[in-house]
């Protein structure tokens, strides 16, 4: 963006001609940083107070702010707004992406343990119906027009990865947590769906209901899936098909065979849950019971129906 020379900041702004009147300050911050968000007095500013870090420059068409100083949520991320790498806007070398916005081409960005020398540029790995770097690794840059991803290997890869289609992080779609919280492993650019690292619940496979039928089931239940993707089955490669390959010994020879394997996709199964009681979903035990019901029909005729109830 357009900006002061070294140690001074703005005094004046001309949009039209994109001048920037500027002065020297007495001392000068060490470090810039973009802000895309903070408001004061119903207007773009740059944060802190007494009275707040200056402004040493501005992209208009994109709403940014370049100001003077260390930003101080750092435990968020910072916002990248120009770094090139692979022919895409990417963060900076050892950093992931936390949170995105395509309309003003906006990278959140934080160092996470992982191998930098490990990127590559992936064209059409697909995970959860979306674009997604491949397993183990995380999203280091976008390229929105030709859908690459540059992706890099994490050191210590989370077990599991969510729909995140809401969370908010400097002022733009990020990944959940903090210091600094989970990185983006895949995007759907058109639906504003980010696929995060990490176990979120609901589990895809929840069933979810917002009310009951008569006979007190769950009412047109869906899959938490479908939250995101209205109308469509989840595919069951979102939970490893539902098995596992584990060794045995057959007949004195080691094989291998699939078992059955589907808890991680329904409920919680990693560490205890420490949020409140309703977050926490566990393995419920349900016993199926035959009810007989005596209902009149519109003929007057009495009939006998089996339903179950839990």
């Amino acid at each position: 963006m357009h900006a002061c020379p070294a140690g001074m900041a703005m005094t004046g702004l001309e949009v039209a001609e994109n001048h920037l009147a500027c002065a020297r300050l007495s001392s000068p911050p060490a470090a810039h940083f973009i802000d895309a968000s903070t408001q004061k007095m119903g207007m773009h500013a740059c944060p802190g107070t007494n009275p707040g870090d200056p402004v040493i420059g501005v992209h208009v068409d994109r709403n940014l702010l370049l100001c003077g100083g260390t930003p101080a949520e750092t435990a968020q991320g910072t916002i990248d707004a120009s770094t090139q790498r692979n022919g895409m806007h990417s963060c900076p070398v050892g950093q992931f992406v936390l949170g995105i916005e395509t309309a003003r081409n906006l990278l959140i960005c934080a160092p996470l343990p992982g191998d930098p020398a490990s990127e590559i540029v992936d064209t059409g790995t697909q995970e959860q119906g979306m674009h997604a770097c491949p397993d183990g690794m995380a999203m280091t840059g976008l390229e929105v027009a030709e859908n690459h991803l540059a992706c890099a290997r994490l050191s210590n890869p989370p077990p599991a990865h969510h729909i995140d289609s809401s969370s908010q992080k400097e002022g733009m779609h990020g990944c959940p947590g903090t210091d600094p919280g989970d990185p983006v492993v895949g995007v759907h650019v058109d639906r504003n769906l980010l696929l995060c690292a990490g176990v979120k619940i609901p589990l895809p496979f929840n069933l979810e209901s917002e009310a009951l039928d008569p006979n007190g089931l769950p009412l047109n239940p869906t899959w938490a899936w479908q939250r995101y993707y209205p109308g469509e089955t989840p595919p069951g490669s979102i939970c490893h098909n539902f098995s596992k390959d584990v060794t045995q010994v057959v007949n004195g020879q080691q094989v291998t065979v699939k078992i059955p394997d589907f808890a991680d996709c329904i409920g919680r199964v990693a560490a205890p849950c420490q949020g409140p009681p309703e977050s926490c979903h566990k393995p419920v035990k349900v016993a199926l019971k035959p009810v007989t019901r005596i209902e009149a029909t519109n003929k007057g005729i009495e009939t006998a129906r089996k339903v179950h109830s839990i």
